[in-house]
């Protein structure tokens, strides 16, 4: 994972967000700086694989390698390095699996929709305040030792959450049902 000037800013706002000291870089020769760097890169995937968000899922093409499947199915394909979770494929009804790190199917091409690692700098800004809260938390706890203000933080996480899922939400086109779907509602009339 690149750790870039977008990363160490949500670590120095959740450092301010407890009262604790500032870092620069997770170089630092602070217990702040040492505890992020160990922290951080794990709660960052975390936070982005505890819901579909939008702005880190994207189409790819995935490369089918030369090598195939022992048993159970005809292809294999690479999944990207930045990959976090397989979200879904162009054709649904044919199966799939994920074997370490890579997709194994009966499709001759394979379109899906990834999840990926996507920097910090291109978060939008629901999505910063829910990483620098769930931060705060484990910082509170880890750096102050103080379980109340990791509570709280983790409180304000939690609300936080609700409120960036339903943000992202809205940047999809709403589903319809179609009348055909209402097969009681269509006998009556």
């Amino acid at each position: 994972m690149n750790i870039n000037d977008a990363d160490i800013k949500i670590c120095a706002a959740s450092l301010q967000l407890i009262g604790a000291e500032e870092i620069g870089s997770f170089d630092d020769e602070t217990r702040e700086a040492r505890t992020c760097a160990s922290i951080y890169p794990t709660l960052k995937e975390n936070v982005l694989q505890k819901n579909t968000w939008r702005f880190s899922v994207r189409q790819e093409q995935l490369n089918r390698l030369v090598a195939t499947p022992l048993f159970g199915f005809a292809y294999a394909y690479q999944l990207p390095s930045d990959f976090l979770r397989f979200v879904g494929k162009d054709n649904p009804s044919v199966k799939h699996q994920l074997f370490e790190n890579k997709v194994y199917t009966d499709l001759t091409t394979l379109y899906a929709n990834i999840q990926y690692s996507v920097d910090a700098q291109y978060f939008p800004a629901y999505f910063k305040h829910l990483l620098q809260l769930d931060l705060a938390a484990l910082l509170a706890a880890a750096l102050l030792e103080d379980e109340n203000k990791a509570d709280k933080f983790s409180g304000f996480a939690q609300r936080q959450l609700l409120i960036a899922k339903n943000i992202d939400s809205q940047n999809n086109t709403s589903s319809t049902i179609p009348e055909s779907a209402f097969k009681l509602t269509v006998a009556r009339y």
